[in-house]
């Protein structure tokens, strides 16, 4: 609750009473867009990424579309489902996470959360934990024998 805007059903009682504060959801995303990524993985990690925003209505993304390294950085806010389909995949290089921690590390060490879409097949490098709490979204065909240590894993079903 806050008192600094008033709720508005208090009006007709006349007296001063607070609103509900709602709490915005930041989450880090990143996409592996690797050369052994293709299109049907990219619309897996889509579809799910536009379902999380449309299950929260204050929920903040920053979304790093990787393969060995960081291609571009989005800002996504209000569940802006456009602005996420339209994203430009880029890379098809190889695939290394280990520039998604040094980028967290650099520009947002608050973080509390990456969802690291990925078949797995990366590298951490020097890494030996992640400096972030990180859920690990493998694709219907990863493999998650690289992140199972650093951090949950879900694996993405078909139908």
């Amino acid at each position: 609750f806050t008192y600094s805007k008033y709720s508005k059903k208090s009006l007709s009682t006349k007296i001063y009473m607070p609103s509900v504060k709602k709490e915005e959801v930041a989450i880090l995303v990143s996409i592996d867009t690797s050369g052994s990524i293709g299109n049907e993985e990219l619309k897996e990690f889509l579809t799910e990424i536009v379902s999380i925003s449309k299950s929260f209505a204050n929920v903040k993304f920053t979304v790093l579309i990787c393969d060995c390294e960081i291609k571009e950085v989005l800002k996504v806010e209000n569940g802006n489902i456009p602005k996420l389909l339209n994203m430009k995949m880029t890379g098809m290089g190889g695939t290394s996470h280990e520039v998604v921690m040094e980028w967290i590390e650099e520009n947002n060490p608050t973080a509390k959360l990456l969802v690291a879409f990925t078949d797995g097949y990366t590298t951490l490098g020097k890494y030996d934990y992640t400096p972030i709490n990180t859920l690990w979204v493998l694709s219907s065909n990863g493999n998650d024998e690289v992140v199972k240590d650093f951090g949950e894993v879900v694996k993405i079903e078909r139908d």
